[in-house]
Order: structure tokens, then sequence, then C-alpha cells
């Protein structure tokens, strides 16, 4: 089988893509553990999908204020669609493969 050799494009595997998909791969296990513990404890029904303000106390530093609404759209659509993206068929296999250091994901909550 013939080779790519070109040293832009090694480069560019190399800097780019070999790293992003190390990103990717720990952002999938990031949001398989948040979608495991939104399940285990009951999140979702806690949550209110409305205009009331989820009060955090992180106002005052000047940290917008979420709404339930949005809070559950972050969470059920925006992490769901990137979940069934990245768990989609094949998905994982070739970022595993383009992977070179291990999984490395912060514990949860950090």
């Amino acid at each position: 089988m013939p080779e790519i050799t070109d040293p832009v494009v090694v480069a560019y595997l190399n800097n780019r893509v070999r790293p992003r998909a190390e990103q990717i791969r720990s952002l999938l296990h990031m949001l398989q553990d948040d979608r495991a513990e939104w399940l285990a404890e009951g999140i979702g029904a806690l949550v209110p999908d409305t205009s009331d303000i989820i009060e955090d106390g992180r106002g005052a530093e000047g940290v917008a204020q979420l709404t339930g609404a949005e809070f559950r759209t972050i969470v059920i659509n925006r992490c769901g669609e990137l979940l069934a993206i990245l768990e989609g068929a094949g998905a994982t296999e070739f970022i595993d493969k383009a992977c070179v250091r291990p999984l490395q994901v912060l514990p949860s909550g950090a």
C-alpha cells in the first residue's frame, strides 16, 4: 500500500488531528459520566423546563444565570446531540485509533 509522507500532512496529523482525537475522546467520557449522574440523581425531575432562574449564587460575579429551560437545553439537547454523534457507528473506532496517549479525564465535578 502506498504511503503518504508529505511533511505538511504528517505535521498536521501529529499536531492537530491526534491531539483533537484525544480531546474528543475525553469529552465523550466526560459526557457519558455527566449523563450517568443526571440519570442516577434524577436531576431532570428537579429542573423544570421553565423560565425560572437557577440561583447558583454566581450572579454577583457577573456570571450569566440560566433558566431551567436553558439548563435542560444544554444538558438534554446539545450534550445529547454530541453524545449521539460521538457514540455513533464507528466513531469511537477512528477516534481511538488516532489517539497516542492514554485517556485522561478529570474527576466528576472538577
